[in-house]
């Protein structure tokens, strides 16, 4: 039997961490956080010798991961996954993300995702993204995460893997409900 696995996904500032640690809680499943900000925060970029040292280093603690949530009895949520990282890959380490892809067709015969990716607007995401910050050439980092989140929804068609797509540009309360309302035939 495969284990199933809810992965919340979404553009820098969609909510989808509080989202899943607030999911998590309510449900009493395990929350994991998303390793890829956990790995930026540890790296200073300028040890590295290449994104694709990053991107493998990357893919190495996904794997890790999926063997102790395997091993786990509860439900994990999972903030992005494999999908959401391998978009980054996509456009810093082509060769790091052919290997991924090959390693991830077999990592799936083991689980059965069901993804929840969080929309926001550009107005969403302009409000949230600069709150407190001053962004420089903040057009182009609009951009970069729209092509990141449309690389997720064609890596989730190509490995075919199940998807919900929710907009979090209201209240959070709202937007948890309608989470918890798509999720519920996948908690069974």
């Amino acid at each position: 039997m495969k284990k199933k696995i809810i992965v919340f996904n979404g553009m820098h500032s969609a909510g989808k961490t509080a989202l899943a640690i607030e999911y998590a809680k309510r449900n009493k499943f395990v929350y994991h956080y998303e390793l890829g900000r956990k790995l930026h925060d540890e790296v200073d970029y300028h040890s590295l010798t290449s994104f694709d040292e990053y991107e493998t280093e990357l893919m190495r603690r996904e794997l890790q991961r999926d063997l102790e949530i395997l091993n786990n009895s509860s439900i994990p949520i999972v903030e992005t996954w494999h999908p959401g990282d391998m978009a980054y890959a996509t456009q810093r380490a082509p060769k790091v993300l052919r290997v991924w892809k090959d390693t991830f067709y077999n990592t799936l015969t083991k689980f059965d995702p069901i993804c929840v990716l969080i929309q926001i607007t550009d107005k969403t995401f302009r409000k949230r993204a600069i709150q407190g910050e001053i962004m420089e050439d903040f057009e182009a980092m609009l951009t970069f995460y729209k092509e990141i989140i449309q690389t997720t929804v064609q890596l989730y068609h190509e490995f075919n893997i199940p998807y919900i797509e929710i907009s979090n540009d209201g209240k959070f309360e709202e937007t948890f409900v309608e989470v918890s309302k798509q999720l519920k035939e996948y908690n069974r």
